[in-house]
């Protein structure tokens, strides 16, 4: 799935809208607001009808980010693999039951596996978000 997200300049809020695409060429877009830590955030979100996200996605120009999703279920959890597109960067990313459960790493991922980032800001995509061209 190629996911364009960008987010609207902001200092105790900032909406991300978010664009995503199918292979079958299906488009769907969002808005959403996140709150709390990021281990254990809300969040709100709302489908955003075309018009409106057109409206809107001028006003994220200073922050996108586009990557591809790969989405890989393996066992009780499904993975998503983000291959962004204009960096060398790879992220993996599992929502788990709650805080405490122990993340268990799948035998193909294991290998690439080089850190784990999770609450690092450096890694968040509104962090990761730059300027469109």
């Amino acid at each position: 799935v190629r996911i364009e997200q960008g987010w609207i300049p902001g200092q105790a809020l900032r909406e991300r809208l978010r664009r995503r695409t199918a292979p079958d060429g299906t488009v769907s877009c969002w808005r959403t607001v996140k709150l709390g830590p990021a281990a254990a955030r809300v969040e709100v979100e709302e489908i955003a009808p075309p018009a409106l996200f057109g409206a809107m996605w001028e006003l994220t120009r200073p922050a996108r980010v586009l990557k591809d999703r790969y989405v890989v279920p393996h066992g009780a959890h499904t993975w998503e693999i983000d291959v962004f597109l204009d960096r060398d960067l790879v992220l993996a990313e599992v929502e788990l039951g709650d805080v405490t459960e122990a993340v268990t790493l799948p035998p193909w991922l294991a290998p690439y596996l080089e850190r784990d980032v999770t609450g690092d800001p450096a890694y968040f995509n509104a962090t990761l978000a730059r300027p469109a061209e």
